[in-house]
């Protein structure tokens, strides 16, 4: 019983702790914008702050529920490569490496966008 109210206590304590860093963090500064196709309502400029003010209300609610999401899939993962055997872990390596180097050359490969021809550059 101790050890539960032990392992509670930390667990209080480092949320406290996680709390305080994210606050640290470089804020990114809010722009509203509205909704795809809304420009379209006649939106009054009054009526485009207030949805803007609600936008606003629920950003950072959002952001920390992203955050946490991350964390909880990265926890997820870390238990699901906890069940695997030693060779196991070593096979998953290799499988992702070589996704990812697909990956790389895919994007080496994919056609880049040219800047536009310029009538003074005598390589053109």
């Amino acid at each position: 019983m101790s050890r539960s109210r032990f392992l509670a206590g930390l667990l209080a304590v480092s949320l406290l702790f996680v709390g305080g860093l994210s606050g640290q963090e470089k804020k990114k500064a809010f722009k509203g914008r509205l909704p795809a196709g809304w420009s379209k309502l006649g939106i009054t400029d009054k009526q485009r702050q207030s949805i803007y003010a609600v936008q606003k209300k629920y950003y950072d609610k959002i952001k920390e529920l992203e955050r946490q999401i991350e964390e909880l899939k990265t926890a997820e993962r870390e238990e699901m490569i906890a069940l695997l055997s030693d060779l196991q872990k070593q096979r998953l390596k290799e499988i992702e490496s070589e996704q990812e180097n697909k990956n790389k050359k895919k994007r080496k490969d994919s056609p880049s966008i040219k800047p536009p021809n310029d009538k003074n550059d005598p390589d053109n």
